[in-house]
């Protein structure tokens, strides 16, 4: 019988991948203090109607009634110096305006004589704004309706008509270097609404509250077909009205409004996405309670551009969009020693002819690991036939890579000693790979005669 004793030495080499901050809670991106734009707008004013372009700042008219227009160039420091552009074709406020392809078309409003429904558009450049152009008027007398653009289209919402009604009307419109193109009525908006804000983000348009309302917020698709279904979203967390909303990277920012018998400097935002507005989170609050400003997104800022707190106001402020916290993926390596003991029992027999090669013709007991391979070899003196059985505890250390162990067994023959050298090849072990070389020594009084 003979008997194998096994050790292997483990050795794991183990790749963990750590979020080391994990998944950042789903409060979107956030705004930064607000900081005062080194220039203030050149009058004080509310309800007039603010565009960008190409980074500059375009604002159009404003209550008191005036047929100013001013831009100005977006910076990181704010809205740089304001400049006249081409005045309105006439006094104007609460309308609304929008930027396309370097034009600005601007709806409706409220004129010399009410409400109106004419249109007019411009080109924009660095130098200002150019020739005011009428062109095709609005289906009805409008006044505090929120529109925006979106894949060379103007989508129109809310307002008051021609008998001061709050409207739940919606029209779209193609827009080109010719002006805007004929209106088309679409589904109507889900609650009549007056100085409601919208913006775009990703094909989708968002339009929240308004006078009239109680915190609706709605958005639907937007396409050269149309508007798509309205959807009721996640409410507004106060029934204002005058509140400015942007878009900026996927995030719904609005800014202000009139709540409650007064304006308010509330600050909320939320992700704004195909499947509606998440939750809303509170941002830092504006400087001071404020209504009727306008306010624009230019890459990854927000300006908000007078507007009214107790009074007019021409002061201008900016707040930087704050990304959300990155998540950083860290790679850690651990390499481990083991001690191990172990003892087996083998039963094996041991065919040896002289001069022959002695092979293992049979061995039971331990389970062989998976992917052994031995042979033993030997040149003996005379032919033996025995079985043997031996027992021992073999102890190992090692370190990572590949080992060679040396393990003495001790088998009973009788006679003379002979050394039998087996060669074990131990793989596929757990984090690494094993060698070990045994040697069979064989001593004492043979049984089986010598030969010649």
């Amino acid at each position: 019988m003979l008997r194998r004793a096994m050790l292997a030495l483990v050795t794991m080499a183990v790749v963990l991948s750590l979020g080391l901050l994990g998944p950042a809670p789903a409060t979107g991106q956030a705004l930064s203090p607000w900081s005062t734009s080194p220039f203030a707008y050149p009058s004080s004013v509310d309800y007039f109607s603010c565009v960008s372009s190409s980074g500059y700042a375009y604002c159009v008219g404003g209550l008191p009634a005036t047929s100013d227009v001013d831009y100005a160039p977006l910076t990181a420091d704010g809205a740089g110096l304001w400049a006249s552009a081409t005045a309105y074709p006439t006094t104007i406020y609460d309308q609304a305006c929008v930027a396309s392809s370097g034009y600005i078309y601007c709806v409706g409003g409220y004129g010399p004589s009410g409400g109106t429904s004419a249109t007019y558009f411009a080109s924009l450049s660095s130098s200002g704004v150019g020739t005011w152009t009428t062109t095709t008027a609005y289906p009805t007398t409008i006044y505090g309706e929120s529109c925006v653009t979106a894949t060379g289209y103007i989508y129109c919402v809310g307002g008051y008509n021609s008998s001061s009604d709050l409207t739940d009307y919606v029209y779209y419109a193609a827009l080109s270097s010719s002006g805007i193109g004929g209106w088309v009525r679409e589904a109507n908006y889900p609650d009549s609404l007056y100085l409601l804000s919208c913006a775009t983000s990703s094909g989708d348009v968002y339009c929240v509250d308004g006078d009239g309302g109680a915190g609706v917020v709605a958005y639907a698709a937007l396409s050269a077909s149309g508007v798509g279904d309205w959807t009721t979203s996640t409410p507004y967390p106060v029934a204002a009205t005058a509140t400015t909303c942007v878009t900026s990277s996927g995030y719904l920012y609005c800014i202000g409004g009139y709540y409650d018998g007064g304006n308010i400097n509330s600050v909320y935002y939320a992700s704004a996405s195909e499947t509606g507005v998440g939750a809303w989170a509170s941002g830092i609050p504006y400087p001071y309670p404020t209504g009727d400003e306008s306010c624009v997104a230019y890459l990854g800022f927000v300006y908000c551009i007078a507007g009214y707190t107790t009074t007019f106001t021409d002061a201008v402020y900016y707040s930087e969009v704050i990304p959300p916290p990155s998540t950083v993926t860290t790679t850690a390596t651990f390499n481990s020693t083991t001690t191990a003991s172990y003892t087996s029992t083998l039963a094996s027999t041991v065919t040896v002819a002289s001069p022959s090669t002695t092979t293992v013709t049979g061995q039971t007991g331990t389970t062989r690991v998976s992917g052994e391979t031995a042979t033993v070899t030997s040149t003996l003196l005379s032919t033996a036939s025995q079985t043997v059985t031996t027992t021992e505890v073999t102890t190992l250390a090692g370190t990572v890579g590949t080992q060679t162990t040396t393990v003495t067994r001790n088998v009973a023959f009788g006679g003379s000693s002979t050394s039998l050298a087996i060669a074990l090849v131990i793989g596929a072990l757990i984090g690494g790979v094993a060698t070990a070389a045994y040697v069979l020594r064989t001593k004492g009084p043979r049984k089986a005669a010598r030969g010649p």
